[in-house]
């Protein structure tokens, strides 16, 4: 039985609401690490490096959190920005649950791919080297692309769990796989 793909968490985004609309002008004057500039984007921006995540709040109180390397972190940085809000007066914030909108994953199939013979037999996928150096590969029924590099590595988008990851790294691995009369030796 082949052994399981390696796969490494490069981003997860994760959202929550918080249940009260906040005063993104007045919140600014009272955390001085949270950024707002309005004319350029309607969310403040708040940047932790323990866990490494960006947060960006909105005046209807819907957050989002990018950067996290797992959901724990996404987890953690909501909470320590709640904190900091409820100590600066909205004091009736909730916590909402937290959602998983993107995760953002790499992997390596471990082998040089020829994509040009891929594109030429696989299904669901697009290949236009002139334009991306890579194969963009969408499977079936799973909501994710997948990009393959002839270097045999991946970059998956669009999971929002793990299993759906995992599931999207081996089908497309399957995929490369079945096409074996592609693959460069090397």
């Amino acid at each position: 039985m082949p052994k399981k793909t390696e796969i490494k968490i490069e981003n997860i985004v994760g959202k929550t609401r918080l249940g009260v609309k906040i005063n993104l002008r007045e919140i600014v004057k009272k955390i001085p690490q949270i950024e707002y500039n309005p004319e350029s984007f309607p969310a403040a921006t708040l940047k932790f490096e323990n866990p490494k995540a960006s947060i960006l709040i909105f005046s209807t109180g819907s957050m989002v959190c990018a950067g996290a390397k797992s959901f724990e972190e996404v987890k953690h940085a909501f909470h320590r920005i709640k904190q900091k809000l409820r100590e600066n007066g909205y004091k009736d914030i909730f916590d909402g649950e937290t959602e998983i909108s993107n995760m953002v994953a790499s992997a390596s199939i471990g082998e040089k791919i020829n994509l040009d013979k891929i594109a030429l037999t696989a299904v669901n996928c697009e290949y236009a080297p002139e334009q991306f150096p890579a194969l963009v590969y969408r499977p079936d029924k799973m909501n994710t692309v997948i990009l393959i590099f002839n270097s045999g590595k991946m970059v998956v988008t669009g999971a929002k769990t793990m299993k759906q990851l995992r599931m999207s790294v081996e089908t497309a691995k399957e995929m490369v796989l079945q096409n074996i009369h592609s693959v460069i030796k090397g």
